[in-house]
């Protein structure tokens, strides 16, 4: 698609190109209901779609895409507007040309992104963000991520600009050799009526990650897993407000923090810490 276009209830299924599997788009796209299914870019980007302008998503599915490099189910170089639709079982695979890595499983965004109502499952990514990779802010609502796995950080979501959730749940994500096994924030976060339960990470943040301050409210943080800060590793200053952290473990032989760890300046308010535990460290 060459000019700014809108497709709706079309079935996409079984393409494959170098990139953009399905859907190559050279504009902006809006997309309204409709399944992406099986397709492939076998030696680049956007397995079942790539988009260089900015994309609105609203009610579609993203099932068994891949890519070899980036979004192996949606690739957006610009802003994305997501509402209502699932990414199953979707993959960025592994290394391009010899050295790039890969990001993103089920959808990568090089700009901003509000996410509405999606669900992330299934997804792989071989670097960073099982199920979602942005590259500037992002704003997540009523979104599940469950069972998405990255090999690096951020198993099921990666962020590189400051992240809002608002009541959503990350459940059974994983980070398999770095950070933030449900979410990985490189600037700020806040989060409201959020859940990570059963998540996991080899280093630090089996819930969450985030490199810049955090703020907590009616959260809840339950039987997360990590080296450091099994539910919630903060590099910097933290503020909980009415928020749980039951059954999280820390595992490192130095560091610790079973249900948090936190490297700045701490604020707690009617919050709850229960039955976690530092295995090897404080």
């Amino acid at each position: 698609i060459t000019t700014a276009a809108t497709i709706a209830h079309l079935v996409v299924q079984n393409g494959s190109a170098m990139n953009a599997g399905g859907v190559y788009a050279a504009s902006a796209l809006t997309v309204t209901g409709g399944v992406f299914r099986q397709n492939g870019a076998f030696f680049g980007s956007g397995g079942g779609a790539l988009v260089l302008g900015p994309a609105s998503v609203t009610g579609a599915v993203f099932q068994g895409n891949f890519a070899t490099n980036d979004g192996g189910g949606l690739f957006v170089s610009s802003t994305l507007a997501l509402s209502g639709t699932q990414f199953l079982s979707n993959s960025a695979l592994g290394f391009y040309g010899g050295g790039a890595t890969t990001g993103g499983g089920g959808v990568f965004v090089l700009g901003s992104a509000v996410v509405t109502g999606a669900v992330f499952h299934s997804g792989y990514s071989a670097s960073f963000g099982g199920g979602l990779l942005v590259g500037s802010t992002l704003e997540l609502t009523g979104t599940r991520f469950l069972s998405n796995t990255a090999q690096i950080d951020g198993g099921g979501a990666f962020a590189a600009g400051t992240v809002v959730v608002t009541g959503s749940v990350f459940e059974a994500n994983q980070a398999l050799a770095g950070n933030g096994g449900a979410l990985y924030v490189s600037s700020t976060l806040t989060l409201v009526d959020a859940r990570f339960f059963s998540n996991t990470a080899v280093l630090g943040g089996g819930g969450a990650f985030v490199a810049g301050a955090v703020v907590v409210t009616g959260s809840v943080f339950e039987v997360n897993y990590g080296s450091v800060g099994g539910g919630l590793y903060g590099l910097s200053a933290v503020v909980l407000t009415g928020t749980h952290f039951l059954s999280n473990t820390a595992v490192s032989v130095v560091l610790g923090g079973g249900g948090a760890f936190v490297a700045g300046a701490v604020v707690v308010t009617g919050s709850v810490f229960e039955a976690n535990q530092a295995l090897a460290g404080n």
